[in-house]
């Protein structure tokens, strides 16, 4: 049996256009991610189904997103906050949700390379 073990795909450079639109929907998953965080944090949440019950609609309004961020958005969050408690338990982590909660950077930071 022959396997592959990697493959390389030459793709064109992004225009400058669809750099800053990318940029933007992922400013706003981070947002979105953070405000879902937020919100399980002041109502006590932990599941994503919860999470869908307490803040969906205002979710809706405020970003306007296709419904599959919402979740995509509500999964990040509720790791990131089982993975926090978890740790808490543990003492490895400041169990003041404020100070975690802060330090979850809006900006991605993502960089293209436009250059081969």
């Amino acid at each position: 049996m022959r396997s592959v073990s990697s493959a390389r795909f030459v793709t064109p450079p992004l225009t400058r256009r669809k750099q800053e639109v990318l940029k933007q929907l992922l400013d706003r998953f981070a947002a979105s991610v953070n405000f879902c965080i937020w919100k399980c944090l002041e109502h006590k949440v932990t599941s994503r189904a919860s999470l869908h019950r307490v803040a969906y609609e205002e979710w809706k309004s405020k970003f306007n997103l296709a419904t599959h961020w919402f979740h995509s958005a509500g999964q990040a969050a509720t790791q990131m906050l089982r993975s926090w408690r978890k740790l808490c338990r543990q003492g490895q982590a400041d169990p003041n949700p404020l100070a975690e909660a802060q330090k979850i950077p809006c900006q991605t930071g993502v960089q293209f390379d436009t250059e081969f």
